[in-house]
């Protein structure tokens, strides 16, 4: 098992047999700090669940134990390339497992033979004595051999493993070691009767490990765990769960996040993704409390002596927690990508932190690794955004960012507050109260995304209720409902009744863009794309930004053969709503009429 110094992050390999139940103390050899190794809890061999093997062949069949694996290795029936997965995520060639090595070399040392028996290689003039097989193993059931691959070592010597160490260091015992006493390794030569010998000493190996795994399973699943990436499934649920949490963006769903990976850690302490999720969450909570510290600082001129002490108490300690959250994150981040490199959450973790950072150059290769890793991931798409947000010169290519993620992840919160950040920053305050209110919609306890709106939204004057004459009011009432009705029947492809609801509605609100924008595409219904033009443009003059009536102007230019102002309103409606309902549809014609 690996060790790490809880003060300079030595690393240091510990048998964990010889790890006491009450803990072993331990002096580091680069800091002298003492402190205590336990042994991990191994999980029960019930709970250990089937292997998947693939092979190049593409068959995949499965096995609950060691033994039976390196069984198959010694009876040619998996070769090097094919490949090893616990949950069938994620893939390991066997010829990359250092502890089957000794297994492959021996197997493919020796030839292919004929089932009667073979002839050894003799060195004399001499009658030779026929060698037989040894009794038939047991077989596993028939599947195709997959093709013969040349060993990597061909011609080359290698010792038999040994536990002896002269070093004195722990070491791991290996599912390929076993303790011996001699002092010479074994050399498999070239001799057929050495080979045939060095053969019977890896069945013997294999014998003596199915035995140590039929008394001790929990001895041996968890390394093979260890060495192949098997996660337990329990730890890959928590490590969604948060990610789903995290998504949510408002502070108790990211704290709902934090307790998720904690408790993936909790079942498979060097789980990276779940590290990095601890990053990221972390690092989200840092920046957001950091954020509120800044702006109680820009606050204290304006406070009285004795608020301004109060006030900097308060400060002090949001960048204390800010400081040690990034921390945190840092250390989660870092521990997650040393373990592995090809992590996606690993990989796009750091990056964000050093994005925190604002160390720009140590952020872009980690965003191109992550990028490399998974093309459309929206967390990446995230990252980049917030990267140059605050950049004033920079906001366009953040918003497109920003709205990459979404359409990625339309859940993605933290992007959605982003792009209402830079819109209001752009002094777009339509925009960016339309992405507010899609928030919040999904969001309530956003408490940014509240804090936000209530800066962008003018103040609500209350004034007393004045009693309406009972004509208007009942007028407001008819016109609701004409509209209702008038809706309900464009919906069912009854256009030409709509229509004359429509223009009964108008008659009562001749001011209200809705009327018109209704009656616009009953027009186009009934295929009548002049008359929809001439209506979509009045509601425009009512209400230049409303998307709806942009969308069907550009549907009604189109099926009229003006692609110049098809093309205009088409990217009128995505200026305006990005994320909207139709905005797939407005891409896919602006593609269609830019080709």
């Amino acid at each position: 098992m690996d060790v790490q110094c809880e003060r300079c992050n030595s690393e240091y390999d510990f048998d964990e047999d010889r790890i006491p139940a009450e803990g072993l103390p331990v002096k580091c050899s680069s800091c002298s700090h003492i402190f205590k190794v336990y042994a991990p809890n191994l999980p029960s061999s019930e709970s250990a669940g089937e292997w998947m093997i693939r092979q190049v062949n593409g068959n995949v069949f499965t096995f609950r134990e060691l033994t039976t694996l390196q069984r198959w290795i010694v009876e040619r029936k998996v070769s090097r390339d094919d490949q090893i997965s616990k949950t069938g995520r994620h893939w390991k060639r066997l010829g990359d497992i250092a502890e089957l090595a000794t297994f492959f070399q021996v197997v493919e040392a020796q030839p292919v033979l004929p089932p009667g028996g073979f002839q050894p290689h003799g060195h004399g003039t001499g009658p030779q004595q026929q060698m037989s097989m040894p009794g038939q193993m047991p077989t596993h059931p028939q599947m195709p051999y997959p093709p013969q691959t040349q060993a990597a070592w061909e011609g080359h010597q290698q010792p038999m493993p040994s536990l002896n160490r002269d070093s004195g260091n722990w070491q791991a015992m290996s599912s390929g070691e076993i303790p011996d006493d001699s002092d010479e390794d074994i050399v498999i030569g070239g001799g057929g009767k050495g080979k045939w010998i060095a053969l019977l000493l890896l069945l013997a190996i294999v014998g003596g490990t199915a035995a140590l795994y039929t008394q001790r399973p929990e001895l041996l699943q968890p390394y093979l765990d260890k060495i192949i990436g098997g996660v337990n499934e329990e730890a890959v649920k928590h490590v969604s769960n948060g990610y789903v949490s995290l998504g949510r963006d408002s502070y108790a769903a990211i704290d709902q996040a934090i307790a998720e990976f904690e408790k993936a850690l909790a079942i498979d302490a060097n789980y990276p993704a779940a590290k990095a999720g601890i990053a990221e969450a972390e690092l989200t909570r840092a920046e957001y409390v950091r954020e509120e510290a800044d702006a109680h600082t820009k606050k204290l001129p304006s406070l009285g002596e004795e608020e301004q002490k109060q006030a900097q108490l308060d400060i002090d300690n949001k960048r204390r927690e800010a400081s040690e959250r990034s921390q945190r994150a840092f250390m989660a981040g870092k521990d997650a990508l040393t373990r592995d490199g090809q992590s996606l959450e690993a990989n796009r973790a750091m990056a964000d932190y050093y994005r925190y950072k604002q160390a720009l150059e140590q952020m872009q290769p980690l965003l191109e690794k992550a990028r490399q890793l998974a093309p459309n991931d929206a967390r990446t798409s995230l990252v980049q955004g917030v990267s140059v947000m605050h950049d004033p010169n920079m906001s366009e290519r953040a918003i497109r960012y920003l709205d990459e993620a979404l359409e990625r992840d339309p859940k993605l919160q933290h992007a959605r507050y982003a792009l209402a950040w830079v819109y209001a920053a752009q002094d777009a305050k339509e925009k960016a109260l339309t992405h507010l209110d899609i928030l919040l919609a999904q969001v309530p306890d956003h408490d940014r995304g509240v804090a936000l709106a209530a800066q962008l939204k003018p103040p609500v004057v209350t004034t007393e209720p004045q009693p309406e004459p009972v004509a208007e009011a009942e007028k407001k009432v008819g016109y609701r409902q004409l509209m209702s009705q008038a809706d309900r029947l464009r919906e069912s492809d009854r256009a030409g009744k709509a229509l004359q609801l429509y223009e009964k509605a108008g008659e009562a609100a001749p001011d209200d863009p809705d009327v018109y924008t209704g009656m616009g595409w009953c027009y186009l219904d009934l295929e009548q794309p002049a008359a929809a033009i001439s209506t979509f443009k009045q509601a425009l003059r009512l209400a230049p930004r409303l998307s709806d009536a942009h969308m069907g102007l550009g549907e009604a230019y189109r099926i009229k053969g003006d692609k110049s102002s098809a093309l205009q309103h088409f990217k009128t409606y995505l200026d305006i709503m990005p994320s909207g309902p139709d905005a797939p549809v407005a891409r896919r014609m602006i593609e269609q009429l830019e080709k």
